[in-house]
């Protein structure tokens, strides 16, 4: 076994990466229909270079852990600042398990994987050792995996909600293996109406190049959504960068108009076979608001995303059940009309890196969270 790092930052081109992590993943999961078989934006070396370009990372590094059959283990850590002076490693929708592909017996390899977790530890625990290290001699107050896949390894500790997280808890997941007759069957009546209204009412939908006014438009129908619900939105040279690094046919910007004026607009993002709802903005004018753009919007994404061959559509976010007046109730509410299964994500792991650092910065996030 052996194990390796690279720094994305320090890394110009990353092509030769990028086709290690896909041919290793479409090799096994590629046809897979399996919920194993979501593949996370956020473990594409395309996403953690975009990262560091628009400044939202300090640097995004690939580890690696190579078994026999070849990279069995790896995971993408953004590293980002936290406050107070000090940096952490974040690990969004990783580590990621790529089971023994050489191996004729890669199925029976899969299955064993499902049923005994700790067939796969030793490679994983080389892993997070290759982690440990880096992270000490950077200097980083912790590294938080947010997997999406349940993780057994050595000297991780239970998830604080005194650290700052990227991915939210619980999400909804639409399983594209079905026809548009049946996804729309299984929708909330009130879904289905919303988006015959839209189309009733000349809505259209076109999916368009990230041309500077292409993204201005985008930009402009954020900042309404950000003032009407009252949550902060990025620069809009980071939504350049994330729209100018994908080179998917059917990933990209996507913009509902009415008798040609843009009224909603959404990113969509696909990374292996798993499509991701990423953004989504829309006008405030009362009678823009009733045409139901966005319920169209969306609904030709998912079209968009399954003739594409996507397994999975992932609306990213949602609340999670029983939590009233959670930050995300409002968009909960207008994606469970698409239907889907709710899917929690495993506990976040932190792995403490810097003794001293770590409890001071969680109790100046307390006294922060106390003076809000």
């Amino acid at each position: 076994m052996q194990s390796s790092c690279v720094s994305l930052r320090d890394t110009d081109d990353i092509s030769e990466l990028a086709s290690e992590i896909g041919i290793f993943w479409n090799a096994f999961f590629g046809k897979s229909g399996s919920e194993t078989s979501l593949r996370p934006v956020w473990q594409d070396a395309e996403w953690g270079k975009m990262l560091v370009g628009s400044g939202q990372a300090e640097d995004a590094v690939f580890f690696g852990a190579y078994g026999d059959a070849g990279l069995e283990w790896y995971g993408i850590g953004e590293i980002r600042t936290v406050g107070f002076g000090m940096s952490a490693m974040f690990f969004v929708g990783g580590p990621q398990w790529i089971p023994g592909i050489h191996s004729k017996n890669r199925y029976i390899v899969r299955m064993l994987f499902d049923w005994l977790p700790w067939c796969r530890s030793d490679v994983l625990d080389l892993l997070v050792r290759e982690i440990r290290t880096y992270a000490k001699s950077h200097g980083l107050a912790f590294v938080l995996f947010e997997n999406i896949e349940d993780m057994d390894f050595n000297g991780g500790l239970p998830y604080s909600c005194q650290t700052k997280y990227l991915l939210e808890p619980v999400t909804r997941l639409l399983d594209l293996g079905q026809s548009d007759e049946e996804l729309l069957a299984d929708m909330k009546q009130k879904g289905r109406y919303n988006i015959k209204l839209a189309e009733k009412n000349g809505c259209e939908v076109r999916r368009v190049s990230p041309t500077s006014e292409n993204i201005d438009v985008f930009y402009g129908l954020l900042r309404d959504t950000t003032d009407r619900d009252g949550f902060s939105a990025n620069g809009k040279a980071y939504y350049e960068h994330l729209l100018r690094c994908r080179n998917h046919p059917s990933e990209g910007l996507y913009i509902a108009y009415w008798q040609g004026r843009a009224v909603a607009a959404s990113i969509l993002t696909i990374s292996g076979t798993t499509a991701t709802y990423y953004y989504g903005a829309s006008a405030s004018d009362p009678e823009i608001r009733r045409l139901m753009a966005p319920y169209l919007l969306q609904w030709e994404m998912i079209r968009s995303a399954k003739a594409s061959g996507c397994l999975w559509y992932d609306f990213l976010g949602i609340a999670p059940e029983g939590e009233s007046g959670h930050h995300l109730q409002g968009v909960t509410d207008f994606k469970s009309k698409f239907w889907g299964i709710v899917r929690k994500w495993p506990e976040k792991r932190i792995l403490v890196t810097n003794s001293w650092k770590f409890p001071v910065y969680r109790a100046l996030r307390h006294i922060k969270n106390l003076l809000k």
